[in-house]
């Protein structure tokens, strides 16, 4: 699979998807605004944060490999809400249309490139 800009969006930012003004992988300890990100079972808020922070909820729940095709680098502020039901009775999004609803990004399903490590065995040390 792979998360792109959805083409209709504006510089491939959905409504929800801010350019952030902070950068919460090198400054969090010193950013108290950083600590208002979190996950729960179905919300992301993110402060600060890189797209591949996004990337990994997104390959959780899909439950497939994802390439980021976004093109978008530097860090974010978003709030992505959805429903973790397979037909959501409530009027939360599966998160297929959330990304693309609220943040602008798209799951497409096809075939994509990856690196993958194949371990053939594993042993114990042994003492020197």
């Amino acid at each position: 699979m792979a998360l792109r800009s959805f083409e209709s969006a504006p510089i491939g930012l959905g409504r929800d998807l801010r350019v952030s003004d902070v950068d919460c992988e090198k400054a969090f300890a010193t950013t108290p605004k950083c600590r208002q990100g979190g996950i729960t079972a179905d919300t992301m808020t993110a402060v600060g944060t890189p797209i591949w922070s996004l990337l990994q909820l997104v390959i959780s729940k899909a439950s497939a490999p994802v390439s980021d095709e976004t093109g978008l680098t530097g860090t974010y502020d978003f709030q992505l809400q959805w429903s973790n039901d397979v037909a959501p009775a409530d009027d939360r999004l599966s998160i297929y249309t959330a990304l693309q609803e609220q943040l602008g990004l798209k799951l497409e399903r096809r075939r994509v490139t990856t690196e993958v490590v194949v371990v053939d065995r594993l042993e114990r040390a042994t003492p020197d």
